[in-house]
């Protein structure tokens, strides 16, 4: 963040100063009271099972200048204890967005906005890597600070020595986006693709569209869409700049002659001005069109060919994203960060492709599906079958996947655990020399004490 004084943050979100010195210089935002920085602004939020302003006092006496509190909080008491500075506001987290829509309009530099039901993080990874092979300085996304709350932390941290922004922008309840684009509206907008994701709260795959299409409302935003998505036919009628990626057809940029090994992918790219074959570090089909997505924005943005592959050659995949990990003689597909309907059989492509004396699946529930749940569950379960040895779930609505698959394959062998560690130490007794395990699960499932559990197996 740069360097800002109190008061005029104080003016952006339309605050009130309740005690203290509006004279402070602010260099930083923090909503975590065990991780303050000197000379910050701290952001109490409400949430369902805390709520910050019982942490003031912590972050202020931990280094913060000053906090936001909402309207109606007595905090009397902090007053006395720190004598700094207390700004009330009306809601913290509309003023967390107001003062990251002041700290970004001081800077005029292009913004790639980008949304999708999966490969949202791979994609503004691959981006960002292209444009730092150019020399650029690049504000991106932090982890997955894409929503209400992240997406106004990051990019709040924007400096003079920035030169573009790559930012996820991650919707889960209607209207988010509309929050979103209100915070910074991008320049250039890039769709992954539309799932079946947060069903809980979207309802069904036409609002989830509608809501992320959103992301391109802004006037002469252009936008990348994948073509693969049964939603782009139509796209033309309602957008002007409209570039289409993916593997299906002949679209603007596609891939042919896509190989996988065990070093990543390789594939022919093919678009309106060349043939190159592209290298990237990564693993699937559904990374071809991530990287088609990147590819088709940075040709557009203006970068030369050598460049993005070079940005693709020095992409690095997150952790716990499908990351290949070698443990005594067999091999870890770590995919434990999140989980989808499209998410899972994205895994299964790359398991799929790796050779193996057995390959094994160890999946845990997909949540936020709503009403649709156990049907989903049902029906994945009889999609996840081809080439599996042993198929080994954990969880509430996993049973499922189970039940599924041995309608399509009643030989194969299916086991089920309440938890993590339990599915885990039973595929430590079982595990070969050879096998390919793929870990797949949602963050709220733990699957990553499934990976922990196997690579200190020995």
């Amino acid at each position: 963040m740069q360097e800002t004084k109190l008061d005029e943050i104080i003016k952006a979100v339309n605050g009130r100063l309740l005690s203290g010195n509006s004279q402070v210089n602010i260099s930083s935002i923090c909503i975590d009271s065990r991780e303050i920085f000197e000379g910050s602004l701290f952001v109490p939020i409400v949430g369902d099972r805390f709520d910050g302003h019982d942490f003031v006092v912590q972050a202020l006496l931990a280094g913060s200048l000053a906090s936001f509190v909402n309207r109606g909080k007595n905090l009397s008491s902090v007053m006395f204890e720190t004598k700094k500075a207390l700004i009330e506001v009306e809601d913290t987290v509309i003023a967390l967005q107001s003062l990251a829509r002041y700290c970004f309009s001081k800077f005029k530099i292009p913004v790639v906005g980008i949304t999708g039901s999966v490969g949202k993080s791979t994609v503004k990874e691959m981006c960002a890597s292209i444009l730092e092979s150019t020399g650029a300085c690049v504000l991106k996304t932090h982890g997955n600070f894409n929503g209400q709350i992240g997406l106004p932390l990051s990019v709040a941290r924007i400096t003079q020595r920035h030169d573009v922004a790559v930012l996820e922008m991650g919707v889960s309840i209607p209207g988010e986006m509309e929050k979103l684009t209100k915070v910074v509206a991008p320049d250039f907008a890039i769709v992954t693709n539309i799932g079946m994701s947060h069903l809980e709260n979207m309802g069904n795959v036409e609002n989830i569209f509608k809501e992320k299409i959103k992301v391109a409302e802004r006037e002469g935003c252009r936008l990348f869409f994948n073509g693969d998505s049964e939603f782009a036919k139509d796209l033309h009628k309602n957008f002007k700049n409209v570039t289409y990626f993916g593997i299906s057809s002949n679209f603007s940029y596609h891939a042919e002659q896509i190989v996988s090994t065990y070093q990543g992918t390789e594939f022919l790219l093919v678009a309106k001005e060349f043939r190159e074959i592209i290298e990237i570090p990564c693993f699937g089909v559904h990374s071809v069109c991530d990287a088609l997505a990147a590819i088709a924005f940075a040709v557009e943005f203006g970068i030369g060919l050598e460049y993005i592959k070079k940005g693709l050659a020095n992409f690095q995949t997150l952790p716990m994203r499908q990351q290949i990990k070698r443990v005594s003689g067999f091999t870890i597909i770590d995919d434990s960060y999140n989980a989808s309907p499209d998410s899972i059989m994205a895994s299964f492509s790359v398991l799929k492709n790796l050779k193996g004396e057995r390959k094994i699946a160890v999946i845990s529930d997909m949540l936020e599906l709503g009403p649709q749940s156990e049907k989903i569950h049902f029906d994945m379960g009889k999609r996840i079958t081809q080439e599996l040895d042993l198929l080994i779930t954990f969880g509430n609505f996993s049973k499922l996947f189970c039940e599924g698959a041995k309608i399509v394959r009643s030989d194969l062998e299916v086991l089920h655990f309440e938890t993590a560690s339990e599915a885990a130490e039973e595929l430590a007794f079982r595990v070969k020399e050879g096998d390919v395990i793929l870990v797949k699960g949602s963050r709220a499932m733990h699957s990553e004490e499934v990976v922990e559990i196997l690579q200190g197996r020995n």
